[in-house]
């Protein structure tokens, strides 16, 4: 009998050791993931600018769906804000491969959870889009 009482003590201490050797090995990994992260590379305040830009109305995709946003001719990506994607297309206003003008304020960077995995110049709060010439 006290060997058993034994065996079950060392089993015991053993798997104590073993618990607290992975959560110290746990601890050592997040402080090195965590010391991967500046604090220069913190998100920044948003920055909101006026903004006129020109360019073509292209799809980022976002699981099964479609998210419009406009491919400037500065070669980059906005989001576009304030605008119901399906009844501006319902209604012919904007269409996928359109060249438009929009103008609005850029919000730097763009708050759109949607599309944090996309290098999106920001986000355009639009106040007023016109068809532009090709």
């Amino acid at each position: 009998m006290q060997r058993l009482k034994t065996l079950y003590s060392i089993i015991g201490l053993g798997l104590f050791i073993t618990a607290g050797i992975g959560v110290l090995s746990l601890m050592e990994t997040a402080g090195e993931q965590s010391a991967l992260f500046d604090m220069n590379d913190a998100p920044a305040e948003s920055v909101k600018s006026p903004i006129t830009i020109t360019g073509e109305i292209s799809c980022l995709p976002y699981g099964l769906e479609c998210i419009l946003v406009l491919y400037g001719e500065d070669g980059r990506y906005y989001d576009l804000q304030n605008i119901n994607h399906e009844s501006v297309i319902a209604a012919g206003g904007i269409n996928h491969g359109q060249r438009v003008t929009v103008s609005g304020t850029l919000i730097s960077p763009t708050p759109d959870i949607a599309l944090r995995d996309y290098d999106i110049a920001g986000s355009i709060d639009i106040a007023s889009y016109i068809a532009a010439p090709r």
